[in-house]
């Protein structure tokens, strides 16, 4: 293990008070921060993780970042709200605001483990550049990629909450209130396309409207990302058919409903929310069972096979981040032997996960039929793994 990283997490823990009473509580508390450290020095490989966390966050130039860009819109917002093209938004929607949101959240991750304030000054002044942003592109993809593009900024904002002045703060406070008015805005369209059927954009427009509500105790966008129509309840009630599988029928974008709905869950939980979202139990599911039901379909090496818009190749749902949160919280032995076959833990595995994955055991599984969907599984070794 480096000397240097184990110098500097001594630093880090020794500085913790200095969250005050308050911030962080969204994504990480002094707990998640004990567990970041614990995993750190875990082994040669989280060593290593922890020392590129670091180096990523030194090198980072916030004067280096792209600008954000204006004169693309008029040409494609001639094109009528469906008709925009998707390369050319998906770039200044998502792909740009999304490098300021990573590189903040790199350098306030680094701080956790170097105790390196230097790091949290960095993210305050690229959290500050990114609150210049216009969320006034509106097209039929801006509201998720409005959503998914600040899921890191919220997350640093709240880890280096206590070094930004009032004035600062009502910057900060500016920019997520826009976003939500913009995420709102995309998803009102949404709900009036769908005719009612639920679809993973509106999944994750309720996530970024949960998170800002959490974060600014706005009552109004809590109730709208879980209990009120086409929320976390409505979501899981008619969202999923054959205990547990996403309705429109595609094993990748099974994760790509259930990192939203996961991402709500968490929250709630960070923040106190009276519902356990994990566990709570809607048409005889829950969303760890919507998890846990893919664990059928898995094969004996730890993939999935390509069923549905799943881009014709093999996946390790082990290697997604959301496993790692699942055996973080539920300490469930089949998760860790699903991760530990991805063979594909990274950066987040160090921040999201437990280093240690040696209570894993294979889960029992069966042949089974997903009438519903149409999918059947035959085991020659029932109950195995």
């Amino acid at each position: 293990m480096n000397k240097t990283i184990i110098a500097s997490i001594v630093l880090a823990s020794a500085i913790l008070p200095a969250f005050g009473q308050v911030h962080p509580f969204l994504f990480m508390n002094s707990n998640d921060i004990a567990r970041v450290q614990a995993n750190a020095v875990f082994d040669s490989h989280f060593a290593g993780l922890a020392q590129a966390q670091i180096n990523i966050a030194n090198s980072t130039v916030p004067a280096n970042l792209p600008s954000f860009e204006t004169d693309w819109w008029a040409e494609e917002q001639a094109k009528g709200y469906r008709g925009a093209d998707r390369a050319v938004t998906y770039e200044h929607l998502r792909l740009v605001p999304r490098q300021y949101s990573y590189a903040a959240r790199d350098c306030t991750r680094a701080w956790i483990l170097s105790g390196n304030t230097n790091h949290l000054d960095k993210a305050k002044t690229i959290l500050l550049m990114q609150s210049a942003y216009d969320f006034g592109f509106e097209d039929v993809n801006s509201g998720l990629d409005y959503a998914v593009s600040t899921l890191g900024t919220m997350e640093a904002y709240d880890m280096a909450y206590d070094r930004f002045s009032p004035s600062e703060h009502a910057q900060m406070e500016d920019f997520f209130m826009r976003l939500l008015a913009a995420v709102e805005a995309c998803d009102d369209y949404w709900v009036d396309y769908t005719n009612g059927e639920i679809n993973n954009h509106e999944g994750w427009h309720r996530a970024s409207m949960g998170m800002v509500g959490f974060f600014y105790g706005l009552q109004e966008y809590i109730d709208r990302a879980i209990s009120d129509s086409k929320g976390f309840h409505d979501m899981l009630r008619d969202g999923f058919l054959d205990e547990g599988l996403w309705n429109e029928s595609s094993l990748p974008y099974q994760y790509v409903q259930l990192e939203a709905m996961l991402f709500t869950a968490e929250r709630a939980r960070y923040a106190g929310y009276p519902e356990n979202l994990l566990e709570h139990t809607i048409a005889g599911r829950s969303l760890q069972s919507c998890f846990d039901t893919v664990f059928d379909l898995i094969f004996p090496d730890g993939m999935l096979p390509a069923i549905g818009d799943g881009y014709g190749s093999l996946f390790y749902p082990g290697g997604y981040r959301e496993y790692e949160q699942l055996y973080t919280r539920t300490q469930d032995s089949k998760y860790a032997w699903l991760i530990d076959r991805s063979d594909a833990r990274d950066r987040d595995s160090l921040f999201l996960g437990v280093a240690d994955l040696s209570a894993g055991s294979a889960p029992a599984v069966s042949s089974r039929l997903w009438q519903e969907h149409g999918y059947a599984a035959l085991r020659s070794n029932e109950g195995s793994g």
